[in-house]
């Protein structure tokens, strides 16, 4: 007896990716318990004929060597439906993959149909609307809180600028420095930043920007934004005919948070306020930052009589409360130098370390210190010994770890 086969029945269509937990229609049973938080999603019309089905997933062209992920796949008869398959792939670029789906024979009908085989080779193809060959295009996520655009190059964190109120997560560090000229994100010719950039506890290091932008920093302006876990370092942002300047922020506003953050090395130049994470919070006192620190950035600000810097941010005029963040800048020079900022005039600190090798003060145009600033010499802000009473407040348990290279903390959400 003859059995029949499944091929002529099998159906499918196009592969885009999409966010884990997309809407499915088939039981998926993924092998060998692997797992990506993004993945491939897959319409797929099934033979009447049987509702189970496996299907494997191969980097490149054909279907040979071991498959990168492997499923049990049972179908909800025989309409078109979708597979969702958790896929780590490349999310800086397109890729290739095979796609084999086996159709295997109900239990009862094993004598009289036999498994079938369909191979299709795709490319992944940008998840953010934009056309394919788009410079810097997202290849995974959506954009939205639950399944932010993943950024994994350099192009791909300029590209940042065409989706300002995105969600985006990065996967890797970011090296810039081959990039050539920097343009922050949000502010100059765009919109501000208005969505949520979550760094993974990875850095971007190595970039430049010039003296022609008026908000200038790896991010321009920020209005309504979360900006979280994200380092920077060995960067050269050189704008002194510019007043918005710092590493991190030009300027930021409107309910904006800045979580776990940091800036090391680097070095910046400007005409009037700056600092190495903020230059200046603009707006109602509304913004908040915590858990962010500064090592070892150089801090040159200008030298009008309105100009002052400070060793973590430039005039944060708008932050409601900075709380366990400590400055430990390499040098601050401008008109009026603070050891943590320079005019934090409705600002509430606490827990807020500052280098008195670096300044008088804390806060550098009203010549204060705050309640909830404590500044220290450089030896005592970089003695493990200390560091209880240094750094009181600072929770050790969960947020921040004593880093004997660098001879200070860091957060523990840093990734080597």
């Amino acid at each position: 007896m003859n059995r029949k086969a499944f091929a002529p029945i099998l159906a499918l269509a196009l592969i885009w990716s999409v966010p884990a937990g997309a809407a499915g229609g088939a039981a998926v049973r993924v092998q060998e318990s692997y797992d990506c938080d993004y993945g491939v999603y897959i319409p797929f019309t099934p033979s009447p004929r049987t509702g189970s089905y496996t299907f494997a997933l191969y980097e490149g062209e054909g279907a040979s060597g071991a498959p990168e992920v492997t499923a049990e796949v049972d179908t909800a008869g025989s309409a078109r439906q979708t597979v969702y398959l958790p896929l780590r792939y490349d999310v800086s670029g397109p890729s290739t993959w095979t796609l084999e789906v086996t159709a295997r024979a109900p239990a009862g009908r094993e004598a009289f149909d036999r498994e079938a085989t369909l191979v299709k080779t795709f490319e992944t193809s940008p998840s953010c609307g934009c056309p394919a060959g788009t410079a810097g295009a997202f290849y995974a996520g959506d954009g939205s809180g639950k399944s932010p655009y993943r950024v994994g190059a350099s192009e791909q964190l300029q590209h940042v600028n065409r989706h300002l109120g995105g969600s985006f997560r990065q996967v890797n560090h970011i090296d810039l420095s081959a990039y050539g000229s920097w343009t922050p994100i949000g502010g100059n010719s765009y919109a501000a930043f208005s969505g949520t950039y979550d760094g993974g506890g990875y850095k971007i290091t190595g970039f430049t920007v010039g003296n022609t932008m008026q908000y200038s920093g790896l991010f321009g302006l920020v209005s309504g934004a979360v900006i979280q876990n994200l380092g920077i370092q060995d960067y050269n942002v050189n704008a002194p005919g510019s007043d918005y300047v710092a590493g991190l922020i030009g300027q930021i506003g409107n309910a904006s948070s800045l979580r776990r953050c940091f800036s090391r090395g680097g070095t910046v130049r400007a005409g009037g306020d700056t600092g190495p994470l903020v230059a200046y919070a603009l707006g109602e006192a509304n913004n908040t930052m915590e858990d962010c620190y500064v090592n070892g950035t150089v801090v040159i600000g200008g030298q009008k009589r309105t100009a002052s810097a400070g060793g973590l941010n430039g005039n944060p005029f708008a932050f409601s409360t900075i709380s366990n963040c400590y400055a430990l800048p390499a040098s601050v020079s401008c008109h009026y130098v603070g050891g943590f900022d320079s005019a934090g005039y409705s600002t509430v600190y606490a827990n807020c370390c500052w280098n008195t090798n670096i300044a008088s003060y804390a806060s550098a145009y009203n010549m204060k210190n705050p309640p909830g600033t404590r500044g220290y010499t450089t030896a005592q802000l970089t003695n493990p010994d200390l560091r209880a009473t240094v750094y009181s407040g600072f929770d050790f348990d969960t947020v921040w770890i004593w880093d004997d290279h660098m001879g200070a903390p860091k957060l523990r959400v840093e990734k080597e």
